[in-house]
């Protein structure tokens, strides 16, 4: 008979049959994943050259403009990638504002004379908003709820479709945009007004357009439009 190959372990007997334990398998260590330390903002963002990055936008700190360049690793849980750059090429984490708003609004009276209901004294007030101390927006408004409502629509505008204003307005003239299903070009902005001017491609008077009325077509070589109107075409087919 061949002998069996088990490992006998001494142990209590019960007639003929003996306690035999086997060996437990090896329990193999859970794989490591890797820890990164936190290290100083240069070390961690690891994007080789820091002076030759390109800066994607600029943001003022105080008195001073800094660039704004991405890394290769995020400083923060939120995966923030977003790292600041000074004139001398020092870098900073940046969880900052990229667009430091300041919100003016200004209520008055104001006297509306009127032939056929009378005079009567109403409501006034201007909402002006104001981006790095330059103001770039202005409306009427008759309440605080109403100038902040105005302001507030403008802004989410501006985030979402003209992240160029007004940083970028000079490479925006001459710019060729359709206005009311006429082809036109940007001659110049208003800034503080959020506002621009249009001009036609051929020099002479904008078409009347299809609600005027021939009395009230007046044959104009600019219009002023603000940048948010919704007549206004961005990229016209031509």
């Amino acid at each position: 008979m061949k002998k069996q190959n088990k490992k006998i372990i001494e142990g209590s007997e019960k007639g003929n049959q003996k306690n035999v334990i086997t060996p437990r398998p090896k329990v193999l260590p859970a794989p490591q994943t890797k820890q990164y330390k936190l290290v100083e903002s240069e070390e961690k963002w690891g994007i080789g050259d820091k002076d030759k990055e390109q800066a994607f936008d600029t943001v003022s700190v105080g008195e001073d403009i800094v660039d704004l360049i991405f890394g290769q690793h995020p400083h923060s849980r939120q995966d923030n990638r977003i790292y600041a750059r000074t004139k001398s090429g020092e870098i900073y984490d940046f969880d900052g504002h990229r667009l430091p708003f300041k919100i003016e609004i200004e209520l008055y009276n104001y006297i509306k004379c009127s032939h056929l209901s009378g005079d009567e004294i109403r409501k006034g007030g201007t909402a002006r908003l104001f981006l790095n101390g330059q103001q770039i927006f202005e409306d009427f408004c008759r309440s605080y709820e109403s100038g902040y409502k105005k302001i507030d629509r403008f802004v989410e505008d501006m985030e979402l479709n003209w992240s160029w204003y007004p940083k970028d307005t000079k490479s925006y003239i001459g710019r060729v945009v359709g206005y009311r299903e006429q082809l036109c070009k940007i001659s110049r902005f208003i800034i503080d007004q959020a506002c621009m001017i249009l001009e036609t491609l051929d020099g002479k008077p904008f078409k009347k357009f299809l609600w005027e009325d021939n009395e009230d077509y007046e044959k104009e070589l600019e219009i002023k439009v603000n940048i948010t109107d919704p007549s206004i075409t961005w990229y016209p087919k031509q």
